[in-house]
């Protein structure tokens, strides 16, 4: 952007940052969101990342609300910090999620107060999909702002921002329509039977030990994430987007490693079945195919973040059930991280009820994770539990489905505006006519060397030699004329000698002038000026001189 309007707008800009930070938003109960069929979007953070002034900061958080409130006043479903008073919020239903960076920040002080504009590159997170489905930069000025009204000037500048944002078409579309169901990607599996585990459950926690025996560590390509076998003849789930290669690996919790086997991957649900071909029969975990009760406790094994935290287990509750993208989630604020997808979550019989999928974070909630629940799972992936496996199952080449992604949408970003349009008005007036005056005097030095190359050498000396002559010849006859009318003792042949002269010098001033004047007319042909102008185009300037300056 322009940063050359005030030699002082690094310190003003900072200013101004500072001033952005510091306004207070008035907090309050929070007009209720009117029902609507629009995708719920919720506010993550608001960043300043201003690299020229070397300035890099998070908004404390006043400005969520604030965001949140001005986008229901327009009719988006936007969810979070509905009422303060009585710390309601319902951030966890957002399938969508808006933060903006503040990229560009310009104050200057031109005559009639304080100018500043502002630049926010807003981005909207599709949240199952963990995608940027919409970004755009757009602007917002406010000027001549009087020193008693500069406290509201941060509020002034995003609430502009924000506008813009909200005025966009792309923007409402992202948001106003609902999302697309997952549709049938034109691989249907066959279905297939697989033996239950044998195992008897014990309550949870205390078969945690047999828990983790059974549960896996998954290695594929760069990821790691978990799994779990749900027989003794080596059949596992685990997430699909844990599995990313043809050949993962297995690790259990004694050490041993194996290599695995994709047979059926559902990434549209997040779902998928590996072979492990290991010796002797393994523990297993018994499957809950039942509904889950909201506040039902629950517990996520798995490998949380790293290898060093292998083996781990978490307690949460089950917060409720969920529906993105046609999807539908066991939700849970027990901590799932990125090591846990394709982990158990295990209900207090002792058994699994769903598959650790994802997790939400960012400054409108505080975490919370996802899981596909089991009778989902074994839907999608063509799975019935039975005495015995279907003998083709473990020999099928692997199928794997696609998980359709969001279009990324890029908005035109808004013109840079102007902090002193007066004042910029008149330094373009000005160097408009500095520029026409400048065309000007280029045409007369033009004209001048046109006329000295075509106007030959004998011409100036008639014309000036001429006129230097005459004047010789009117100076004479002055002085002889003086001469013989003043003196009267002079003899009548001094009179007659000084009238000679006078007669000769009269003479010799008229050719000088008749010389003179001849080189106007024995010259060559030379266009006046205005021929010359019209010949070169440049008439317009002086009329523009003339008539707008």
């Amino acid at each position: 952007m322009d940063r050359t309007v005030n030699p002082h707008a690094g310190a003003a800009a900072r200013w101004c940052a500072l001033l952005l930070l510091g306004v207070a938003v008035l907090l309050g109960q929070s007009p209720a969101s009117a029902k609507s069929n629009a995708r719920p979007i919720g506010f993550s953070n608001l960043v300043i990342r201003i690299e020229a002034d070397d300035m890099l900061g998070i908004d404390d958080g006043k400005y969520r609300v604030y965001i949140l409130e001005e986008l229901r006043k327009n009719g988006y479903n936007a969810v979070g910090a509905e009422n303060l008073v009585f710390n309601k919020d319902r951030s966890d239903a957002a399938e969508l999620a808006l933060g903006g960076t503040v990229t560009e920040l310009e104050c200057a002080k031109p005559r009639g107060g304080m100018s500043c504009r502002i630049g926010v590159e807003w981005q909207v997170l599709d949240v199952k999909s963990d995608t940027v489905v919409y970004r755009v930069l757009t602007r917002a000025v406010q000027r001549y702002i009087p020193p008693a009204q500069e406290p509201q000037m941060g509020k002034r500048l995003l609430t502009g921002a924000l506008e813009s944002l909200m005025s966009r078409p792309a923007f409402k579309s992202v948001n106003r329509q609902k999302a697309k169901p997952a549709s049938p990607s034109g691989v249907k599996f066959a279905e297939a039977t697989f033996a239950r585990c044998s195992a008897e459950p014990t309550p949870m926690p205390g078969s945690v030990d047999a828990a983790l025996n059974a549960t896996l560590i998954i290695e594929s390509g760069k990821s790691m994430g978990s799994g779990f076998l749900i027989n003794g003849q080596g059949l596992v789930l685990t997430a699909a987007h844990v599995v990313t290669t043809a050949t993962p690996s297995v690790r259990t919790k004694d050490g041993h490693k194996y290599s695995a086997q994709p047979l059926r991957v559902n990434r549209q649900f997040d779902v998928a079945l590996l072979y492990v071909n290991a010796p002797g029969e393994r523990t297993c975990l018994a499957l809950n195919t039942d509904a889950q009760a909201q506040g039902n406790e629950v517990w996520a094994l798995g490998s949380p973040a790293s290898d060093e935290l292998a083996f781990s287990v978490t307690r949460g509750i089950v917060s409720g059930t969920r529906t993105f993208n046609g999807v539908r989630f066991l939700q849970t604020d027990a901590s799932i991280n990125a090591g846990n997808s394709g982990g158990p979550l295990m209900v207090k019989d002792g058994r699994v009820a769903a598959i650790a999928s994802w997790k939400l974070a960012g400054a409108s909630v505080e975490g919370l994770g996802f899981g596909v629940p089991i009778a989902d799972a074994l839907k999608n992936l063509g799975l019935v539990q039975g005495d015995k496996t279907t003998e083709t199952l473990t020999k099928e080449r692997p199928v794997t489905t696609a998980a359709p992604k969001p279009n990324l949408v890029v908005g035109d970003p808004d013109a840079i505006p102007r902090l002193d349009p007066r004042g910029d008005k008149i330094r373009e007036d000005q160097e408009r006519r500095a520029e026409a005056i400048r065309k000007m005097d280029e045409q007369d030095a033009a004209y001048d060397r046109m006329v000295a190359d075509r106007t030959p050498w004998y011409i100036p000396a008639m014309r000036y030699g001429g006129l230097a002559v005459a004047g010789i010849g009117l100076l004479g006859a002055g002085v002889t004329f003086q001469k013989y009318n003043s003196d009267s003792r002079a003899s009548r042949a001094e009179y007659l000698d000084a009238r000679a002269i006078n007669d000769l010098m009269w003479g010799i001033a008229f050719l000088g002038l008749g010389t003179s004047a001849a080189s106007f007319f024995v010259g060559p042909s030379i266009p006046s000026r205005e021929e010359f102008d019209a010949q070169r185009q440049v008439g317009v300037w002086r009329i523009k001189v003339r008539g707008t300056f």
